[in-house]
């Protein structure tokens, strides 16, 4: 009788964390794999706001912020320090090094050195509320 109760269990908690938790995600990378770009930081920003440590939610928020402002002049700058800041939280943990590459490419390959120098601030400050200690990964912040 109790083995049933924990098969039940394990099978409700996996159909929570699978459906629920993880549904906006899914949605999101599904928009982003086809391009949608806009409906996946609809669906992305909504799995953040159940999860604020989705790691991968954040990783990909960024990334597709960063495609809106390739795409998308008018809001460039305030996407691209969206897409900083978001790569900056997903880079506290198992996208470190892949979060850490896309803001060095981000800030590094823009033109404008003022937008350059105001998204490095942004980056500086996303890492102290993130972690101070990321600063180690991003010693080539100071070097721009």
């Amino acid at each position: 009788m109790s083995t049933t109760i924990v098969i039940i269990i394990v099978f409700v908690f996996l159909i929570y964390w699978i459906v629920i938790k993880d549904g906006q995600f899914k949605e999101g990378l599904g928009k982003f794999t086809k391009g949608d770009y806009r409906g996946s930081v609809q669906h992305f920003s909504k799995s953040i706001i159940k999860n604020p440590d989705h790691k991968k939610a954040n990783y990909y928020l960024g990334m597709a912020y960063k495609h809106l402002a390739d795409s998308e002049k008018r809001d460039r700058e305030l996407y691209l320090r969206y897409a900083v800041e978001n790569l900056i939280r997903a880079s506290n943990g198992i996208y470190n090094g892949r979060a850490n590459n896309d803001v060095e490419i981000i800030i590094v390959s823009e033109t404008d050195s003022e937008i350059q120098r105001r998204l490095i601030i942004v980056a500086k400050n996303q890492i102290q509320k993130v972690n101070p200690d990321l600063m180690e990964n991003y010693f080539w912040l100071d070097k721009i």
